[in-house]
């Protein structure tokens, strides 16, 4: 999962134990507009140990100056808008402007802007990318330890993750249901041509001028 590379970095080297084992990475990254600051938060955010990770969906303007001004690091990983269609984790609002708010602050030394495809791609390439954003300096066999830990067919198969666990996500979404293919192209059995040509113009008037053009929309994949 997206989220497992940076927690592993963070955490490596802290304890023995490795905690990924036994939860569920939504558990061990609240969710910020929810679990922290929702009607109901499942965590008080000064509970939650230095140095905090915390995931949102949040548009980048809804977000407080400070998360920019502060020092804080921020990871955007962006995705085929295709796969949007799939997920349930949608952003509000506009797919594309909210892509491109984040996108539009990638000059920013505490910003950091990933595709999942780059990700899927050469994943030890960008962990490392991602370490050195995060401060750390790790070994190249440090590195491909992180790329196994985190990675979508070793988190699948933990027993946490198997929605016959007996633990389940707060929300009551089995932590199974987190998972899905885990892999690149698979819109391929869902959609037709026809229509992945459409979204592909409209991401592509969507996101002409802005110097982006996500790597997930390829119109000969």
């Amino acid at each position: 999962m997206a989220q497992s590379p940076h927690f592993s970095i963070i955490n490596h080297n802290s304890s023995s134990s490795d905690p990924l084992l036994t939860h569920n990475p939504h558990e061990l990254i609240p969710l910020l507009e929810l679990e922290s600051f929702g009607e109901d938060p499942k965590n008080n955010i000064q509970d939650i140990p230095s140095p905090r990770i915390l995931s949102t969906h949040l548009n980048l303007l809804n977000l407080p100056d400070s998360v920019l001004s502060s020092g804080c690091r921020v990871l955007y990983i962006a995705r085929n808008p295709i796969y949007t269609l799939f997920s349930g984790t949608v952003p509000g609002g506009s797919y594309f402007d909210h892509v491109l708010e984040y996108w539009k602050e990638k000059e920013k030394e505490s910003l950091l802007f990933l595709t999942y495809e780059e990700l899927k791609e050469d994943p030890e390439k960008h962990v490392k990318r991602l370490a050195e954003f995060l401060g750390r300096s790790l070994a190249s066999s440090e590195i491909k330890e992180i790329v196994k830990k985190s990675s979508y067919q070793r988190l699948r198969n933990l027993d946490v993750n198997q929605n016959g666990s007996e633990k389940v996500h707060w929300s009551g979404i089995g932590f199974g249901s987190f998972f899905r293919q885990g892999v690149v192209g698979d819109w391929k059995n869902h959609l037709s041509p026809e229509m992945v040509q459409r979204l592909d113009r409209i991401a592509s008037q969507k996101f002409e001028g802005s110097g982006l053009e996500l790597k997930s929309i390829v119109r000969s994949s």
